[in-house]
């Protein structure tokens, strides 16, 4: 006869709180800021290095990654707040999020796709970046972790 051991957890309890995937979202919602300002940074760097070696690269390439990266910086805030608050607020503003990358990654796509060297490079770009961002919002909408975890309300306090 085979013995388990059940290790503290019951079967019938729902899993919540910051663990499982959660866990990796909490790291990039920790590492989002930097990464958003660093890219902000590499973006100067690519049009200098662009002229450097004559490559025609659109201006408006630059101007709308640097517009998308200083939103998604804010937005990094905004998420890490709400997801350490555990706010219920914070999955629609994730699934946001994911959508707004999913967007800028395929502006960005078409307006870079007239430089002949990148055109690949992008296109595989926005190839990760849809799938994965499809595949993380299929996550904040049907994992049952996140609908356990994520309920607390946004307590609006009035001065009297």
């Amino acid at each position: 006869m085979e013995k388990k051991i059940k290790m503290g957890v019951e079967e019938d309890l729902e899993p919540v709180g910051i663990g499982g995937w959660l866990i990796l979202v909490a790291i990039g919602h920790i590492l989002a800021p930097v990464t958003s300002l660093l890219n902000i940074y590499n973006i100067d760097d690519l049009r200098i290095s662009a002229r450097m070696f004559d490559i025609e690269f659109p201006m408006m390439y630059f101007t709308v990654s640097k517009f998308g990266y200083i939103c998604i910086f804010i937005l990094s805030i905004i998420l890490l707040y709400l997801f350490f608050q555990k706010k219920k607020l914070y999955v629609p503003f994730a699934i946001g999020e994911i959508i707004f990358r999913m967007v800028l990654v395929v502006v960005l796509m078409f307006i870079g796709s007239s430089v002949e060297m990148m055109r690949a490079q992008l296109v595989m770009i926005a190839i990760f970046g849809l799938t994965s961002g499809a595949i993380w919002i299929l996550y904040y909408k049907r994992s049952v972790r996140v609908k356990n975890t994520f309920v607390e309300e946004i307590k609006l306090t009035s001065a009297s």
